[in-house]
């Protein structure tokens, strides 16, 4: 079951469900409270700017007949996408065509990428919940935009730029600072041409850290002398460890894999030799990782 799709996989497999008709899934969606200001967020995305042309889409877990009866008239039908129904003669839901949660969510947004002819990185992505996470990592990886609407932790971490208000309008903050490279006055003149105020607009960073005890601290950088070899490499020419193994606490027969940003320093060259095996890879693929084993007693240094 894709995640995200619970109401329509439950829809069509739960007795208790199996009465919703296609009219019941309309009327659901005129019930639906939007966010305020929604209408007015897809003009404004019309109008935005005369160099970039912004088309808007939505793309939604929910079954389509509910998220085209919420945005009728905001929202073009054919620019709506959500899990679609086979339905029996007696108006029974028969099947799912297409669920577009989590994975099939990026699905869709390929294929609509593909119709509009352009590149990853004009993508602007917003979503508020766990069957958008698949999505905002993919469109990371390819510099797209990634905006959170959502307080929720697990996806706050993964967007690039979180909003959160109770009107649609704030979405078009991040895309005016990082995309249209407007200042907060121009920003602050362009809601005030529409009616708006920004009454509030608070900006912060949180960092949240769990700190506990540690079983074998190491000695400050002043000490580093009587610091393990391990501790001696990492804190004297800043090496990232992805992994290594060692028999004993000072020991240098410790196999390391490390990312060599910057970590090309003599001094640690002298002590290692490039080994000529190459079982590791670099966990985030950016940068070639090395692995060195001991230099043995008499070998030349580098």
């Amino acid at each position: 079951m894709q995640q995200g799709a619970e109401l329509s996989y439950l829809i069509l497999h739960d007795p208790e469900f199996r009465r919703v008709r296609q009219e019941h899934l309309i009327e659901t969606g005129k019930r639906i409270r939007l966010k305020h200001n929604v209408a007015m967020f897809a003009k404004a995305l019309e109008t935005l700017s005369d160099d970039l042309k912004i088309s808007f889409h939505v793309i939604s877990a929910a079954p389509q007949e509910i998220i085209q009866s919420a945005l009728e008239g905001i929202v073009p039908p054919e620019n709506i996408s959500g899990t679609r129904f086979h339905y029996a003669e007696n108006g029974e839901v028969a099947a799912i065509i297409r669920a577009s949660a989590g994975w099939g969510k990026i699905t869709v947004l390929e294929e609509i990428r593909a119709t509009l002819g352009i590149s990853h990185d004009h993508i602007i992505y917003m979503g508020d919940g766990s069957s958008d996470l698949p999505v905002m990592m993919h469109v990371n990886s390819y510099d797209g935009l990634t905006i959170a609407v959502s307080e929720a932790e697990f996806i706050t971490r993964v967007a690039k730029r979180t909003v959160l208000s109770d009107n649609a309008m704030s979405v078009l903050v991040p895309v005016m600072e990082d995309v249209l490279r407007w200042d907060s006055a121009r920003i602050r003149r362009f809601f005030a041409s529409h009616g708006l105020m920004l009454r509030e607009w608070g900006k912060s960073r949180t960092d949240q850290l769990l700190i506990q005890e540690s079983a074998d601290p190491i000695p400050p950088e002043n000490s580093v002398a009587s610091a393990p070899a391990i501790a001696r490499a990492r804190n004297s020419f800043g090496c990232r460890f992805h992994s290594y193994s060692t028999t004993a606490p000072d020991s240098i027969g410790a196999v390391f894999v490390l990312t060599l940003r910057f970590c090309a320093a003599p001094q640690l060259l002298r002590q290692f030799s490039r080994c000529p095996r190459w079982p590791y890879t670099c966990p985030r693929k950016k940068h070639r990782p090395y692995a060195f084993r001991p230099v043995s007693p008499g070998t030349p240094a580098l």
